[in-house]
């Protein structure tokens, strides 16, 4: 393949998949679709003090849903930035609306990752306990 080296290996995995979903493009087409697209996304999240990292496939995809979603939602076939270029109470609405999806995104994938680790710590601590409480009998639950 023509660009296997200039991309991530999880950029790499990502383009290929897209690619054997889409057979009428070729990698190069849709790598260049993919990063024009996280371009766009930036440009939007830009005003907010965002930016996608383009290493970060989970935010790349979700902000991309997002984007999707907000596209559809708007009904517009084209790039959504140049058809609200003259219509900026609308353009801005998209614009908003895009970031809470992103933020929303972010918000919940570092609650989840909190929640796992939660989780992890509680059972691992269990672990111990009962490694302790095999070790030391039941001098160490009854006191006596």
């Amino acid at each position: 393949h023509l660009v296997d080296g200039l991309d991530e290996p999880a950029t790499a995995q990502c383009l290929v998949y897209i690619q054997s979903k889409v057979p009428s493009k070729d990698r190069v087409q849709v790598r260049h679709f993919y990063y024009r697209l996280i371009k766009s996304i930036n440009k939007v999240l830009e005003p907010f003090g965002e930016e996608l990292d383009k290493d970060n496939n989970r935010d790349v995809h979700d902000a991309m849903l997002a984007w999707w979603k907000e596209k559809e939602a708007l009904g517009c076939d084209d790039n959504p930035i140049r058809a609200l270029a003259r219509k900026p109470v609308k353009r801005k609405k998209f614009c908003n609306a895009v970031y809470k999806r992103v933020i929303a995104g972010r918000k919940g994938r570092e609650r989840r990752r909190a929640q796992s680790n939660q989780r992890k710590a509680a059972k691992a601590k269990g672990k111990e306990k009962m490694q302790d409480l095999a070790m030391g009998g039941y001098e160490a639950v009854g006191g006596a």
